[in-house]
């Protein structure tokens, strides 16, 4: 069942080294998402530093970095982002990994189709948006115990016994 999100508050970071991949991207889902576009590694981790996004949507062979290098690096400066691995090359080994690894909740090959790339956005930002609102309920309810604890505690006088 899909949830009720409103995809306009989760921004997509979308990096390739090739400029045509990028306008097709921003063409085709600037309605739908803020976007940031980086056109390699270093560029999208600057931008990360920047930035809090929801999903990254990344070319897996650019030079310098690959994607999986990016999507390690960018753990470090931003946990929570649910990635996208896109690469033209039936690289098994290397996606393997990135899946293994929780680098990466999708893989999706070049060419894609807007639908295609379209349902892995969807889901990843779905991911994002349960992570974070499943953080938000756990620091809740840990406020709400430590207030109840405190409440039993002085109810009952257990600093006396």
């Amino acid at each position: 069942m899909p949830l009720d999100i409103d995809f306009s508050r989760y921004p997509v970071l979308v990096v390739d080294d090739e400029k045509d991949n990028l306008d097709i991207i921003r063409f085709n889902f600037r309605k739908v998402h803020p976007l940031h576009f980086a056109s390699g590694g270093e560029e999208a981790l600057e931008v990360l530093k920047r930035e809090d996004v929801a999903c990254i949507v990344s070319d897996q062979r650019m030079p310098g970095m690959t994607g999986i290098e990016l999507l390690k690096s960018a753990r470090e400066i931003r946990r929570d982002p649910v990635n996208v691995l896109l690469t033209a090359y039936a690289d098994l080994p290397v996606l393997t990994e990135a899946l293994n690894q929780g680098l990466a909740y999708r893989y999706v090959g070049k060419p894609w189709s807007s639908e295609e790339l379209g349902h892995a956005i969807r889901g990843a930002v779905e991911r994002f948006h349960l992570v974070r609102e499943n953080r938000r309920l756990l620091e809740l309810t840990q406020a709400h115990n430590v207030a109840l604890q405190s409440e039993v505690s002085e109810a009952f006088n257990f600093g006396e016994i």
